[in-house]
């Protein structure tokens, strides 16, 4: 069997067999052959709308897998921010700690530093009593002259019979011994 023969008929790919002969007119200006374009159009707007359409949700499912991503980084960074917040806020309570025990000590100390100073204080009050009254007993007038008993039996020359340096002071009394210091300065012991 032959293969049939098609021909186009207003723009319709019929058989041979089948095929009319189209007067004239119609072949100058077909109305199905308008609408055939039409419909390809047609055809062609709304494969074109699919194609961009799925274009667009190829890259919103991209875009979604990438924000999925940046959530779960987001939720990892909010964890990583709750470790950090506890390291600060131990490492603050830390530092208040520190703060408040170096207070403590402050006060403890400023406190015993007052205390010392009150203390220094009555004990210059007390000093200075001391040498008020030391210098008003200090005028050697109640001391008799004549030498001083050394303790060892022998009697020590007396300052003003040997000519010393302290020739013009009246000697103590025997109940005392005078020492003369090698930087030249004189002080007197009580004997035992």
């Amino acid at each position: 069997m032959a293969a049939p023969k098609f021909d186009l008929v207003g723009g319709v790919e019929l058989p041979a067999a089948d095929r009319k002969v189209a007067p004239a007119s119609a072949a100058v200006k077909s109305p199905r052959k308008s609408t055939w374009s039409i419909s390809h159009l047609l055809l062609v707007a709304i494969i074109a709308h699919s194609a961009l359409i799925v274009g667009a949700t190829v890259y919103i499912l991209k875009s979604v897998v990438e924000v999925r991503k940046i959530d779960s980084r987001l939720e990892a960074l909010s964890a990583f921010e709750g470790r950090i917040n506890e390291k600060i806020s131990e490492q603050n309570i830390g530092v208040q700690n520190l703060i408040n025990e170096t207070n403590a000590r402050l006060s403890t100390i400023r406190s015993d530093v007052e205390a010392l100073n009150a203390a220094s204080q009555e004990l210059s009050r007390k000093l200075d009593q001391l040498a008020n009254w030391i210098t008003s007993r200090s005028d050697f007038s109640g001391f008799r002259a004549g030498p001083a008993n050394t303790g060892d039996g022998s009697a020590a020359p007396d300052a003003a019979s040997t000519g010393s340096d302290g020739a013009g002071l009246p000697a103590p009394s025997g109940g005392y011994r005078r020492i003369k210091g090698a930087d030249g300065s004189v002080t007197y012991e009580k004997i035992r």
